[in-house]
C-alpha cells in the first residue's frame, strides 16, 4: 500500500512523490486492540452470567387468599375449619378457597355447623349463635 509523501517521484515534476509503506505496526496493533475488546466483552458477559440468578423465581399468587372472620354469641368458643382447630372466637383467619367446612362449639351449647364456599379475594363474616 501506498501514499503520497516524501519519498520517489510519482509524477514527475509536480511535486508529489509516492511513499511506500508497510502497514504491519498498524495492523498489529489494531489486531492486539480488537483481542482485547473481544476479552473484555467476554469478561462483561461472564460477570452478567454470574449475576443471573440460579433459581427460578416463585410465582405471584395471582388472588388474594380469602378471608373468615367468625363470631359468636356468647364468645369465646372453639372454631374448627375442616376439621382443624383454629381458635376461639372471635377470630378472622385467611382460608383456602373453595369449600370449608366451619363448626363452633362450647361446653354446654348445641354444636354450630356452615358450609361454604370460598372464592379468591372473599371476606366472609359468620356469627354463630349457639343454643344451650
Amino acid at each position: 500500500m501506498s501514499f503520497a509523501g516524501f519519498g520517489k517521484p510519482f509524477m514527475g515534476s509536480l511535486g508529489w512523490y509516492d511513499v511506500g509503506s508497510n502497514f504491519t505496526f498498524e495492523k498489529t496493533l489494531l489486531d492486539q486492540l480488537e483481542a482485547q475488546s473481544k476479552q473484555a466483552a467476554s469478561a462483561d458477559l461472564d460477570k452478567a452470567i454470574s449475576q443471573l440468578p440460579t433459581e427460578a423465581p416463585k410465582p405471584v399468587e395471582s388472588a388474594v387468599k380469602p378471608q373468615l372472620t367468625v363470631t359468636s354469641e356468647p364468645s369465646g368458643v372453639e372454631i374448627e375449619i375442616d376439621g382443624e382447630f383454629i381458635g376461639n372466637t372471635p377470630t378472622t383467619v385467611t382460608v383456602k378457597e373453595g369449600s370449608a367446612k366451619v363448626k363452633v362449639t362450647k361446653a354446654g351449647f348445641q354444636p354450630w355447623e356452615r358450609t361454604l364456599k370460598l372464592n379468591p379475594g372473599d371476606k366472609r363474616t359468620l356469627n354463630a349463635e349457639l343454643m344451650k
